[in-house]
C-alpha cells in the first residue's frame, strides 16, 4: 500500500527555485488516481532551504501518516578543528521506512559546524514511527576538513522525549579528491527529564581503543576491521571499527574509536580482524590499546603481526591475552584440525569452508578454512585435509560450528568428521567431532551449517584434556 511520495530535485542550474502545486499518480489499469497537495516551494533560498519534500496519501480527508517537522540538533565536538565547512546530509530511520537523504543547509547558527557548536536544523517528513538510526554523510574537498561530531539528537514536536544518536568520533575522509563519507548511529532511549542519571548510566563501561598499524609501506589495509572483546560475564559480540576506504588504518597511524563494555566482567581476550575486502586487504597490526575511562585502567597488547590470508599464518584474524596483574594470561594455542571429507558420490566441495570452535572459555569465531597443510586441492572426496587455526585457550573444547558459503558449481558436501588436536603446558586433546552427513542446499535437511558435538576425548592428558561426550 502506497502511503506516501517523495519528490525532489538536485539543486543545481542558474535557477533551481521549484514552485510544486501538485502530483497525480494514475495506476495504468486499474484507474486508481491519487492526488497529492503540495504547494510548496523546493528552493535553498526559499522556505525551509529544503530541495526535497514528503507527501502523505490521503484518504477520506486525512493523511495515511501525518506529516512530521523534525528538529535535529547536530552537535560538533570540542575537539581542536572539530569544525568543518563541508557538507553534511542526514538520513532519518524509523519504524515506518526513512526520511531519504536531506543536506543539512538551513542552521538557526550563522556559520554551521563550528567547534563546540550546537546546530538545528528541520527535517519534514511523512511520520517515521519510532526512531532508529541516522545515517550521517559527509563531503571533504581535503584532509584538512575532517570532523569530530559529538551527538545527534531529534525532538518531535509535541512530545516529551527526544532520540539521542551518539557519534562521538571524526568522520574520516580521504585526502584526495571528493569522498562520501558516511556513518550510521543508533538510538539511545533516553527522556528530557532523567537526561542526567540516563547519561551517566550511557558512559559505564566506556573504553578508549587506540589502533596502532605498523609503518611499513604496504601496512594499511582497505577492509572493515572488526572487534570481538571477551570477559568473564560474556562476549561483546562484532564492534565494527570502520573500513580503510575512509582513511582509517594507514600505514604508520593510530585510530581512536570510543566503544561501551558494559556488563561483560573482567577482559581476558580480544579478537581483532577484518573482511578481507578491499584491493589491498592485508593489514600489518602493531598494537592495540585499551583504557577504561573511568578508572584509567590500561591494557597494552603488541600484536606486531600481519592479519592477511596470503600472508604468514593466512588468517584474517588475531587474538591476543589480556594481561592482568593478578592473574596469568591463558596462552595462545595452534589447534590443528582434521576435515575427514565423505566418500559418497559427489562428497567433494569447492565451496568456502568456515570452522567455529567452541570450548569451555569460549570460541574461535568463524575462521575460514582455505590453506590445508596437506592438499593442494582441498574437500576431495575421501581426503582429509589439515589446517591449523590460533586462538587463546578455549579450555575443553565441546563442540564446533562448521558451514560453507555455497559458491562453486560443486557446492555440496558431505562431511564425516572432524578431529582437533592441540597442545598446552598441561594438557593435550584430540577430540573427534562425527557429522556423517551432508551439507548442501538438496540434500538432506537443506542446511549448509552444522552444530557438532563432541563425541569424546581420543586421547587425553591433564584436567583440561577430556570432553564429554
Amino acid at each position: 500500500m502506497i502511503y506516501k511520495i517523495r519528490i525532489g530535485h538536485d539543486g543545481t542550474s542558474e535557477q533551481p527555485e521549484w514552485s510544486l502545486q501538485r502530483v497525480t499518480m494514475q495506476h495504468i489499469k486499474s484507474k486508481k488516481t491519487l492526488d497529492f497537495a503540495a504547494n510548496a516551494w523546493l528552493s535553498r533560498i526559499q522556505a525551509d532551504g529544503d530541495v526535497v519534500c514528503e507527501l502523505p496519501v490521503v484518504e477520506g480527508g486525512q493523511a495515511i501518516f501525518p506529516l512530521v517537522r523534525y528538529h535535529v540538533d547536530v552537535h560538533t565536538g570540542q575537539l581542536k578543528q572539530a569544525e568543518t565547512k563541508s557538507e553534511v546530509s542526514l538520513c532519518l530511520y524509523g519504524e515506518r521506512g526513512d526520511s531519504g537523504l536531506r543536506l543539512l543547509y538551513k542552521s538557526n547558527m550563522p556559520v554551521k559546524f563550528q567547534r563546540g557548536q550546537t546546530d538545528t536544523f528541520q527535517v519534514e517528513a511523512v511520520s517515521l514511527g519510532k526512531l532508529q538510526k541516522v545515517l550521517l554523510r559527509c563531503e571533504a574537498s581535503d584532509k584538512s576538513q575532517y570532523w569530530y561530531c559529538e551527538k545527534v539528537v531529534v525532538r518531535e514536536p509535541g512530545t516529551t522525549s527526544e532520540s539521542i544518536f551518539t557519534c562521538e568520533r571524526w568522520l574520516p575522509f580521504m585526502s584526495q579528491g571528493m569522498i562520501h563519507s558516511e556513518i550510521e548511529l543508533f538510538r539511545q532511549e533516553m527522556q528530557i527529564n532523567h537526561q542526567p542519571k540516563i547519561q551517566e548510566e550511557a558512559n559505564e563501561g566506556d573504553w578508549k581503543v587506540t589502533v596502532v598499524t605498523g609503518d611499513l609501506e604496504n601496512a594499511g589495509t582497505t577492509a572493515t576491521v572488526s572487534l570481538y572483546v571477551y570477559g568473564e560475564t560474556r562476549c561483546s559480540g562484532p564492534i565494527i571499527l570502520g573500513s580503510g576506504k575512509h582513511q582509517l588504518f594507514n600505514p604508520n597511524s593510530a585510530d581512536i574509536f570510543k566503544i561501551n563494555l558494559k556488563d561483560i566482567g573482567d577482559i581476558y581476550k580480544i579478537r581483532i580482524g577484518h573482511d578481507n575486502s578491499g584491493k589491498d586487504p592485508g593489514w600489518y597490526l602493531e598494537e592495540i590499546r585499551l583504557e577504561n575511562i573511568d578508572t584509567r585502567e590500561l591494557f597494552c597488547l603488541p600484536v606486531d603481526s600481519w592479519i592477511a590470508e596470503n600472508e604468514h599464518g593466512g588468517d584474517i584474524w588475531k587474538e591476543m591475552p589480556v594481561v592482568r596483574t593478578n592473574k596469568a594470561p591463558l596462552p595462545v594455542v595452534a589447534y590443528e584440525i582434521y576435515i575427514y571429507t565423505g566418500r559418497k558420490p559427489g562428497a567433494e566441495t569447492e565451496s568456502n569452508v568456515f570452522i567455529n570452535l567452541i570450548g569451555t572459555r569460549g570460541d574461535s569465531g568463524n575462521r575460514r578454512l582455505h590453506q590445508s597443510k596437506n592438499n593442494k586441492v582441498m574437500f576431495l572426496r575421501g581426503q582429509l585435509d589439515v589446517f591449523s587455526i590460533e586462538a587463546v585457550s578455549l579450555g575443553k573444547l565441546k563442540k564446533v560450528l562448521v558451514s560453507h558459503d555455497g559458491t562453486g558449481p560443486g557446492n555440496g558436501w558431505f562431511l564425516e568428521s572432524i578431529v582437533v588436536k592441540s597442545e598446552e603446558e598441561h594438557s593435550n586433546q584430540e577430540v573427534l567431532f562425527p557429522c556423517n552427513r551432508w551439507l548442501d542446499e538438496y540434500q538432506d535437511d537443506g542446511r549448509t551449517e552444522r552444530e557438532l558435538l563432541a563425541e569424546g576425548s581420543i586421547s587425553a592428558v591433564g584436567e583440561t584434556g577430556s570432553v564429554a561426550s
